[in-house]
């Protein structure tokens, strides 16, 4: 006996293309992305990697092969040019997250085409699996993330942007002792990959908290801050500490955001 297979490349193009654009809409999504400026990104992200992925298996003629090129190689490597560097901890759950999608909007294509007998309407598929993995998207994490006041951060300086999780915190009322300035508290791993050295001016700033007494802290001059909320707030010339004795260590955000952000005060903005 023979077996025939026949390989549609438009239809295989077609599926990734969707499956990768829907993976990056829900992480942008869960991210607090502003979609209205960043959904070009996606697009374009979603396409490129589409076209290595399709040339790749046409190359290997191996579909296991191209299924592991496509988990230890693409995934990372779509995640790292559409959300930025970040630390390796963040970035190791953002690939667990991407993961997980994968699986959960295959698992939902799938169902879509078992109860409506569709088996060629590909983008109505891709629609119905994105907008029902947002939801169960939500439900997962909202819960998670509940009581928490959790945005996500950019910080950018010179040539390099960081995106990260910052926590708002009432308490954080660092300012500048000449001008009142708001100081935001940084993991330091983040400040050099900023490219912040020893060489970069800094000035140190007294502090006070229940585990210190009193303390001193650098503070360094950023271009500009980004916090994405309902829309995103954009921030110059803003001050940042580095962390007082490993303060953000193992902690799910690494930065503290100033209490002036939620006070509506125009300060740099």
């Amino acid at each position: 006996m023979v077996c025939i297979y026949v390989f549609y490349v438009d239809v295989f193009f077609l599926q990734n293309l969707i499956m990768n654009g829907m993976i990056l809409l829900l992480m942008a999504y869960m991210e607090g992305r502003f979609l209205q400026r960043f959904w070009k990104k996606i697009l374009l992200v979603s396409l490129t990697i589409t076209i290595v992925e399709t040339v790749f298996l046409l190359s290997v003629k191996s579909y296991l092969f191209y299924v592991f090129f496509s988990f230890l190689v693409v995934l990372p490597v779509m995640i790292l040019w559409c959300f930025g560097r970040s630390p390796f901890l963040i970035f190791v759950k953002k690939y667990l997250l991407a993961f997980f999608e994968t699986f959960l909007l295959g698992g939902i294509v799938m169902g879509i085409k078992n109860v409506t007998g569709w088996t060629e309407s590909y983008i109505w598929i891709g629609i119905g699996a994105g907008g029902i993995g947002l939801i169960l998207s939500q439900v997962v994490f909202t819960r998670w993330k509940k009581g928490k006041h959790m945005y996500s951060v950019g910080l950018f300086f010179g040539t390099q942007k960081v995106w990260i999780k910052g926590l708002y915190d009432s308490g954080n009322r660092l300012t500048t002792e000449q001008i009142g300035e708001p100081i935001h508290i940084v993991d330091s791993e983040i400040l050099k990959m900023l490219g912040i050295t020893e060489e970069t001016p800094f000035f140190y700033q007294g502090f006070s908290s229940l585990g210190n007494a009193k303390g001193m802290v650098k503070v360094y001059e950023i271009e500009k801050m980004v916090i994405q909320m309902k829309e995103p707030r954009i921030y110059t010339k803003v001050r940042v500490a580095e962390e007082p004795q490993g303060l953000l260590r193992k902690k799910e955000y690494q930065v503290i955001l100033n209490a002036a952000i939620e006070e509506e005060i125009p300060v740099n903005k």
